[in-house]
């Protein structure tokens, strides 16, 4: 399996700098627990789950974060999303170190990560709804099995084809969120006994049967026969 360059960026919050995962496949963005603790916004208490490939659900969240993301390449750009509070995100990435200077389309460009080769943690993911406001036109290709740079307002972000070996493990990161509340107020409605009005057949049967039931001494239940008029064979 060979690896592959999900498009890392260096980014902004409050001034401090932050290594973010860009993935436009995630319907949210996220931001580990140790660095909302650091910038210590104000949380927001929730509860979410987390669904990921196969519909499996790997986490709840409890606390969402308000922040501000700036890019040091561009002055002018700031956005503010909210970010849910897991306490970890990703493994290291890439897997393993891969040398770019062989990538010639690479160099003499400002990378958004400058050294997305080197395997490092990451500290936010920036979703969807964040990937469109980031894009710039710039798309720089090189030869078969090489990364494609594309620009963005942090600079060049890479993705792409890295080294051509077999790596034991593959990072995917696709996620959505569902509501819980959401879902349980769906699962009741499915499972809600429909409310019928009873017609006048119905309301009479009922009389008939509190006037005509009993239970004996030895807890049976004595029952006249009732019959519908008109319908006796």
């Amino acid at each position: 399996m060979q690896q592959f360059f999900l498009p890392t960026a260096n980014v902004y919050v409050k001034n401090t700098p932050l290594r973010a995962l860009i993935d436009q496949r995630s319907q949210s963005s996220f931001i580990t627990k140790e660095v909302a603790n650091q910038l210590q916004p104000k949380r927001i208490k929730i509860d979410t789950i987390i669904t990921v490939i196969g519909a499996k659900e790997i986490s709840s969240v409890k606390s969402s974060v308000s922040i501000t993301i700036t890019s040091k390449q561009c002055n002018e750009f700031s956005i503010t999303t909210t970010a849910y509070v897991l306490e970890n995100l990703t493994k290291i990435l890439p897997q393993e170190q891969v040398y770019k200077d062989k990538w010639e389309h690479l160099k003499n460009i400002e990378l958004a990560d400058p050294e997305f080769e080197k395997p490092a943690k990451v500290n936010l993911i920036l979703g969807s709804d964040i990937f469109i406001e980031i894009l710039l036109s710039g798309i720089i290709k090189g030869q078969s099995y090489h990364p494609i740079a594309q620009q963005t307002v942090f600079g060049w972000i890479v993705t792409g084809p890295g080294a051509r070996k077999t790596l034991k493990k593959r990072l995917i990161c696709h996620v959505t969120l569902r509501d819980i509340d959401a879902q349980v107020k769906q699962f009741w409605a499915a499972e809600e006994i429909p409310k019928n009005e009873m017609v006048k057949e119905d309301e009479e049967c009922e009389v008939l049967y509190k006037a005509n039931t009993q239970r004996n001494n030895e807890g049976r239940y004595i029952a006249r026969i009732s019959f519908r008029e008109g319908n006796i064979a």
